[in-house]
């Protein structure tokens, strides 16, 4: 397992870089308006992948055993329903164009919605690579797509294509990702469509799949909202802060969460190991998350400024309040893999549509407070809802309440002083440049946080810098 969760970090990291990097270019190449286009384009494609995928993707790579008969049924039905898909988004893209008043946003759509047939195509193949804890070949898939997609766009941005170079860009990676796995896997469906035979995946997919869909309707309905009620260009700052605010969940959770799935699946029943495993990786992410969120709001606008221009800024302002937060998207992962690799999508589903009735008031009355109030009143409804996953872990592996909590108390005490700390530090800085400020700022934000760290000696400063040994020792 620690061999796949180094190449799935690798991955990670690459793929963060590359777009990191891409988006630096096309940010600076781009309006905030063609990101607010694309942002709602991108909402629609990622509700009806949903759809197309029904859970059976984590069904196959979950289930003890699975058939070939079961693997091409499931091939079938979800190339039928990528392609159903691409047919309603083609049609739908007029009326949605619209409602938001964009008419660039129907060819946008209309051309974006190719992406489902890839999906669908790559939903078995992209399973049985995790299923076989293939991470070395999702690794190399997922980074050269990542560097050949971005090139083309940043390429077509230059050219003057505007918004289309973010389409080509989203297309092109769902088409190299879809080849390559599709080579990589070597699996190519047999003649045989028996619905009969993934009753049984059914039964825990279609729970998985609710939950996606809630979670998805939530945590994209923000988009929606702001692109009905204020401008394009005030959306494409509220998306290139979602982007950014990315980072903090991507870099400090993913890998962990997505080697350990296939993992915990294999060991589900052994409730005394995986009670082990999730005290061990809560500490882990924790110490990591915070770490990030306490850096990255530290040093939010200096970032923006010398990344993006100060055309920028008000991104910059909307990306600190998503970072008081960004702590609860890596954990809260962690915690609902702990209930879906040991089957239970039943606790699953209910401990989601629970979430979701805490976080429902935010999307009614946050917006009386302005778009910063919204914000703000987001990622105080977002930490609520993680004592929610707290509670059905507590029931589902017997780690206390108590426990949990106390756990994500302390690393978030430990950023709130040092982030306290370096604030009061700045009125002995004298005026620097914009990387020298960001340079000290981090600097000390860094060394504060270890040192913090440990002197209370923290489990997760512990396990990460073992790990860290241990790997410089190889």
């Amino acid at each position: 397992m620690y061999k796949a969760f180094l190449w799935d970090f690798f991955s990670r990291f690459s793929n963060q870089l590359i777009s990191f990097i891409v988006s630096v270019f096309l940010t600076r190449l781009l309006l905030p308006e063609e990101f607010g286009i694309m942002g709602i384009a991108l909402v629609v494609i990622s509700f009806s992948t949903i759809f197309v995928d029904l859970g059976l993707g984590k069904a196959i790579i979950q289930q003890k055993e699975v058939s070939k008969v079961q693997l091409s049924t499931v091939f079938f039905l979800n190339t039928g329903i990528s392609l159903l898909f691409t047919l309603a988004c083609f049609l739908a893209a007029g009326p949605l164009a619209s409602f938001f008043d964009q008419p660039a946003l129907a060819d946008v759509l209309q051309v974006v919605s190719l992406s489902f047939v890839f999906y669908g195509l790559n939903v078995v193949p992209n399973a049985l690579l995790y299923r076989q804890m293939n991470f070395k070949v999702i690794s190399i898939i997922s980074t050269l797509s990542a560097l050949f997609s971005g090139l083309i766009g940043i390429y077509m941005a230059k050219g003057g294509y505007g918004v289309w170079s973010l389409v080509v860009q989203n297309l092109s990676m769902s088409f190299l990702i879809f080849t390559l796995t599709f080579l990589y896997a070597r699996w190519l469906p047999g003649l045989q469509l028996v619905f009969a035979e993934i009753r049984n995946m059914w039964r825990y997919s279609y729970r998985l799949f609710l939950s996606a869909l809630l979670d998805n309707v939530f945590t994209r309905l923000d988009i929606f909202l702001i692109g009905k009620i204020f401008s394009p260009a005030t959306l494409g700052y509220y998306t290139r802060a979602q982007s950014m605010d990315g980072i903090i969940k991507q870099t400090s959770s993913a890998s962990i969460v997505t080697v350990l799935f296939p993992y915990l699946s294999r060991v589900q029943s052994e409730t005394a190991i995986i009670r082990v495993l999730f005290i061990q990786y809560l500490h882990i992410i924790c110490f990591v998350s915070f770490f990030l969120s306490g850096l990255l709001y530290i040093c939010a606008d200096s970032i923006f400024i010398m990344l993006f221009t100060e055309r920028w800024l008000k991104a910059a302002a909307l990306f600190k309040i998503m970072t008081i937060a960004g702590f609860v998207y890596p954990v809260s992962a962690l915690m609902v893999n702990i209930l879906s690799s040991r089957g239970n999508s039943k606790d699953f589903l209910r401990a989601e549509i629970i979430k979701k009735l805490v976080i429902l008031p935010a999307y009614i009355f946050g917006f009386l407070l302005g778009l910063n109030g919204f914000v703000y009143t987001l990622a105080a409804v977002y930490i609520l809802a993680l004592f929610v996953n707290v509670l059905y872990v507590e029931k589902e592996i017997q780690v206390s309440f108590i426990k949990q909590v106390r756990i994500i108390f302390l690393y978030a005490v430990i950023t709130l002083a040092v982030v306290v700390l370096v604030y009061m530090l700045r009125n002995f800085f004298p005026a620097v440049s914009l990387p020298g400020k960001i340079l000290l700022e981090g600097s000390g934000f860094f060394l504060f946080f270890l040192l913090l760290s440990a002197i209370t000696g923290t489990e997760g400063y512990k396990l990460v810098f073992r790990k860290i040994k241990s790997i410089a020792g190889q």
